[in-house]
């Protein structure tokens, strides 16, 4: 049976879609439904949880299973994490927008307004440590957790990167678009359900071990010197 929390939410969103586009205040109705249902995330409703699973899933037409999976611990999602030694590392994949030979986050990120030119939108070469300074509604605290939206994230496979990089429409589509495969250690947990699709996790640190850029070779090349990647074995 819902929470009484989860039916007056979903209450609210029902009389929201009926109300008229023009409505007075329609755009802050709809962030205060946003605040609702994360508010609804960040205490484990599990009926929210499982709306939002299958929106992410409706969305990028996500299979039951993905072939290519990384492997990882199964109950990452459902708990505070765990932590994951150095040289013992998690692995997982991401994607990037290239600019000026820099990695950069992919898409601006609206909630936080850092842009991809910011500091901490840009790929750094050898280890990377997230920061928890924009992390929603949370002062200082020692890495990702599932009550907080902070992390380094990766995805668990390549079907999923090309999804919701087909599905993302805030990427500039002119803009070369590099993939790679990153080590994750430090305190490592499962997705912020409010942001993140299936399949993604997030960590304290992490280091690019593999990178892709897909019909520009020369680029590849550079953005592999410039982060100490080693080409393909096909390449040697």
């Amino acid at each position: 049976m819902p929470s009484d929390e989860y039916l007056r939410f979903k209450a609210a969103v029902i009389r929201s879609e009926s109300a008229s586009p023009l409505a007075f205040g329609r755009a802050r109705e709809q962030q205060r439904l946003i605040d609702w249902l994360q508010r609804l995330l960040d205490i484990g409703d599990p009926d929210a949880h499982a709306d939002v699973e299958r929106q992410w899933r409706d969305a990028l037409r996500l299979p039951g299973s993905l072939e290519d999976a990384e492997a990882w611990p199964d109950d990452l999602d459902q708990s505070d994490g765990i932590d994951v030694p150095a040289d013992d590392p998690l692995y997982g994949l991401r994607y990037w927008s290239v600019f000026n030979h820099r990695l950069v986050a992919p898409y601006l990120t609206a909630k936080t307004g850092v842009p991809t030119h910011h500091p901490t939108a840009t790929w750094k070469p050898g280890d990377n440590t997230s920061s928890t300074r924009y992390c929603r509604g949370r002062g200082p605290h020692p890495g990702p957790d599932r009550r907080c939206g902070c992390g380094i994230r990766a995805m668990a496979s390549w079907e999923l990167i090309e999804r919701l990089a087909a599905n993302s429409g805030k990427r500039d589509r002119t803009v070369p678009v590099a993939l790679g495969r990153v080590a994750l250690w430090g305190r490592v947990t499962g997705r912020s359900y409010g942001d993140d699709p299936p399949y993604t996790i997030r960590a304290t640190h992490a280091r690019l071990v593999e990178l892709y850029v897909d019909d520009d070779p020369e680029l590849e090349a550079a953005l592999r010197a410039t982060y100490a990647v080693p080409g393909t074995e096909e390449e040697s």
